[in-house]
């Protein structure tokens, strides 16, 4: 029964980064039509980096990972 705790688990997560990564595209337009191209391109490629910097710091903690890979949904 622990395998199927697991993907239980799993699937939990990958809820969270798809409603992240929808919530994300709809505040992107929304600050890609307000700010214009070039700060709204800064932010795109911006936000990853920055995340992905943090998940490597948050890796070390199973919720503070999940939670960074939420935030990595958003940019």
């Amino acid at each position: 029964m622990q395998g199927l705790a697991l993907v239980q688990d799993c699937q939990r997560v990958v809820l969270l980064y798809g409603a992240s990564f929808a919530v994300g595209n709809i505040v992107s337009v929304n600050l890609g039509d307000g700010m214009g191209p070039v700060p709204g391109l800064t932010l795109v490629f911006g936000g990853p980096a920055v995340m992905l910097v943090a998940l490597g710091f948050a890796m070390a903690n199973p919720v503070a990972a999940v939670v960074v890979a939420a935030g990595g949904g958003l940019t």
